[in-house]
This record gives structure tokens, sequence and C-alpha cells, in this order.
């Protein structure tokens, strides 16, 4: 294998890099030695308490801009060049770059953003690092990644029933008297059960235990006391009920917020995610909670929360912001369904996107990011407004170019930059491909 050293200019930009804390320019690599030592710190104190693992493993931070790596150990294939106590290098072109875990080199690293890491928060760093951590290692500890499948949730009825939910949970972690933390609990999760009802085809629960628990994890690992936690989730659930976007990005403040409730409630319910449990089952049994025995009667209790809650002027203004929505939608549906198409079979491609974003679902036809950005052997797709995805994630589409075959073409919603030897070509009426070079 080729040794992938540094370059000299790319040294000399890392070098050159600061950040400021505290107004005073500290050296990154110095800085991600520091932040290393705490995030092992915090790993060797929890050593498997919690999950039954140590979470510290292969971490590397990485600069968005020119794709420099820091790392807390060297590489499988020693292509890192060690300074200052770290290990420095590039992060090859066809990897994208996220807040992550991923394989790399032959082993499972954790990948955090260096622009995401607060120079100043040492909670908020230390939390966004163990919840990647915790990714790199759910595996070993029964909980397997997944993808969200809950379009639903960016949709009108869907999504008023979980902000109603998250509006629920606020106020369970800010009651006192046990009772009203079971009370309060037993509201959300009576919308959460009349949700899975109406939208069967969901893996809400699922994909809850694979960010939920890690953001979870995040908050009991950071430093902060349980108090502050609970503060700072409240203010969370407070913005995340604001939001027509949840599909992808619900389980980051449920789970934490269902997981310290149940820390108030009862005691050795991981174990019981670890086993397969889902929060919601956990949280109603300790609530001491049974559904209503039919639909009927679970929608007079809903309709019974949302009196309780004074949220019928909250439903009629969502459902106002969702009328603005539709045309977004339509103008999305009609792009990707009258148009050429360029389509990426899936053989392998990295997807990044932003979970805050909210999904357009076009049935059968697939599921549209806003924004994104897509790698492959044959270059990098960056995405401005609108990524088809296939229901099967076998492939990506964006509308057909205009502007050109070859190197970078700039498209109004899109820039593809084709590497070397690749072009676009036109296969059949409607469809584009990316074609490589020749095999000889």
């Amino acid at each position: 294998m080729k040794k992938n050293l540094i370059s000299f200019g790319s040294f000399i930009l890392l070098t050159l890099l600061t950040v400021t804390a505290k107004a005073q320019e500290m050296d990154p690599l110095l800085q991600a030695k520091e932040y290393f030592r705490q995030l092992d710190s915090i790993c060797s104190a929890d050593n498997g308490l919690l999950w039954g693992v140590n979470l510290y493993g292969p971490v590397m931070l990485v600069s968005p801009a020119d794709r420099v790596i820091i790392a807390n150990r060297q590489n499988k294939s020693n292509t890192l060049v060690e300074k200052e106590g770290v290990f420095i290098g590039r992060l090859p072109d066809n990897t994208g770059i996220a807040n992550t875990a991923f394989e790399w080199d032959g082993e499972l690293w954790t990948m955090a953003m260096w622009n995401a890491l607060s120079p100043d928060d040492n909670n908020a760093r230390n939390r966004l690092l163990v919840h990647e951590c915790w990714h790199a290692k759910q595996r070993s500890v029964g909980i397997m990644p997944v993808m969200t499948q809950n379009t639903h949730l960016d949709q009108e009825e869907g999504n008023i029933l979980m902000r109603l939910e998250l509006m629920a949970l606020s106020k369970a972690l800010q009651a006192v008297d046990l009772q009203e933390i079971k009370s309060y609990t037993t509201d959300a999760l009576l919308l959460r059960h009349y949700r899975q009802i109406l939208f069967p085809n969901n893996n809400e629960n699922e994909f809850e235990r694979h960010e939920g628990m890690a953001e979870y994890t995040g908050y009991r690992l950071c430093g902060m006391s349980d108090l502050e936690i609970r503060k700072q989730l409240v203010t969370d659930l407070e913005a995340y009920a604001g939001k027509t976007a949840l599909a992808n990005s619900f389980a980051y403040i449920t789970g934490p917020a269902y997981g310290f409730t149940l820390d108030r409630l009862t005691t050795g319910w991981i174990g019981k995610v670890r086993t397969g449990e889902a929060l919601p089952g956990i949280a109603a049994e300790t609530s001491g909670l049974t559904y209503p025995p039919d639909t009927l009667a679970l929608h007079v209790a809903v309709s019974g929360i949302v009196e309780k809650y004074n949220a019928g002027v909250f439903v009629v203004a969502t459902k106002e912001e969702f009328k603005k929505e539709t045309l977004e939608t339509e103008a999305m549906k009609e792009k990707f369904t009258k148009g050429d198409l360029l389509v990426l079979p899936n053989n392998g491609l990295n997807l990044v996107f932003n979970p805050q974003e909210r999904l357009i679902s076009l049935g059968e036809r697939g599921l549209i990011y806003k924004t994104g950005r897509v790698t492959g052997e044959w270059g990098v797709l960056d995405v401005s407004n609108g990524l088809l995805r296939a229901n099967n994630w076998a492939s990506f589409a964006v509308p057909g170019p205009v502007t050109g075959t070859t190197g970078t073409i700039f498209e109004s919603d899109y820039t593809l930059t084709l590497k070397d030897g690749w072009r676009v070509i036109k296969t059949e009426a409607g469809t584009f491909i990316v074609s490589g070079p020749a095999p000889f």
C-alpha cells in the first residue's frame, strides 16, 4: 500500500491553524492531544459500568477544509505521522467527512469534525465525542445501527403527535413529584402509541435505540450533573417542538429525555435495552401504563392530552406551517418525476446529510434529502437542492446535467466533480449515468 504521508503544504496549513480559547491562540496538535486525554479519562472512569465496554478507541479529528487528520493513535498501515504525541495525515478524498463511526484501514474509527468541537465548552465537546465513540462500540453491546424509516414525522399528523410527545417529555423532566413524572411520561407514551398505530411502517423505537442511546451516553458521561442535563434537555425539547423536520433527528432528543426520566423512576433499564427492549416498553412497564383497548379509546385519550396541555392553538398553527411546506414538496415531486435524471448506483457510495432537514417522501420512487454529499469512485456530488434516494438504497439521483459531461459540472442544484477518465453519458431517454475509464 502506498504510504499516504501528509504534504509539506498541508502540514504548514495545519500548524498555522489556530483556535481561540479564552482569547488565547493554541497549537491545534496540543489542543487535540488534550481533547484525547479528557476523552480517555472519561471513558476510563466509566470503564464499562454503563454499557459493559470501555468506549475509548481509535479517534480522528478531521478538518473539513483540507481533510487533515489528527488522530489519537497510529493506523494499521502506519501511514500517519507522529508529532506532539498525536498522529497526523490526510483523509482520502472518497471518504465522507462527518461526526460518525466508520471503518478505515481495517479498523472501526470514531470521526469528529474539528470545527464541530467547542474549544470553550468541555461538556458539549465531550458529549459529542462520547456519542460517536458509543457508535463505534454499539454492535458489541447488542444494538445494531439503523437508518430512520420515519418520514411520517415530517408530515402533518405524525409531526404534530411527535411534537406533543416532546412537550410531555419536557414536563416529565421538570416534574419533581414521582407521580407527576409518571403521569407526564404516560402522556408521552400514549401519544407515541397512537402515532405508531396510525403509521405502522415505522422504526421509531429502533432508531431511538441507535441514536438516542448514543446521545444519552454522551450526556451521562460528559461531566454535567443530572440537574444541569435535565435543564439542557428541557431547553432542547422546546427547540425540537418547533420543528417540522423530525424524521432524522427526533431520537437525538427523545433518547436522552426518556433515558434521564427512567433514571428517576427505576434502575437497571439499560440492561433491558441491551437485551432488545425499546424505551417506550420499559417506560410503560415502569409507569404502570395499560394502553386503551382500541383505537377509538386511544383517540379519546390523546384528545384529552391536547386539552390538558391547552395545545389546540399549537395544532392549528402547525397545520398552517405544513400548508406552507406543500409548495416545496410539490416542486420537488415535479423535479424528480417529470425531468431527466442522473442515476448513481449505490455500489459502496458514501452519503453525508443534515439530519435537521425535512425529508420529502415520493412514495415508491424514494426519499428526497434537501442537501447532501455523495462520494464514490467517480468523484464527489455536492447537492444544494434535492437528492433522491431509492427506498432500498440501491441508487441516488439528481436532475440530469445540462452544463457539461466531464471534470467539474456546475448545475443549479448541485456540483458534480468527476475524477480523470470519468464522464456523464446518456443511456436511454431521461436517464444519465457516470461512466469510468476503460479497463485497458
